[in-house]
């Protein structure tokens, strides 16, 4: 996943779980199908959700509407 490699590395970084939800539609994660699919999720370093530690990173992503293609990474920084 994208966000993955722009923090760093699965040895540095988790998404949140819903972004492992492949079964839900994007579940929480997903906040906006207007012109593709706009996912908003947080992260951390591995095992910061089971740890119930706060997230680091929050990370907003464009995927084009066919699912094919990253259009835009919005946000990767600091959670807002």
């Amino acid at each position: 996943m994208r966000a993955e490699s722009i923090n760093g590395g699965l040895n540095n970084y988790r998404a949140a779980k819903c972004m492992y939800a492949t079964g839900k539609g994007g579940g929480k994660c997903l906040q906006n199908a207007g012109e593709g699919f706009l996912f908003v999720f947080n992260g951390g370093s591995p095992g910061w959700q089971e740890a119930g530690r706060p997230p680091t990173v929050e990370t907003e992503i464009l995927v084009s509407e066919d699912g094919d293609s990253i259009v835009d990474v919005v946000y990767n920084g600091s959670p807002r």
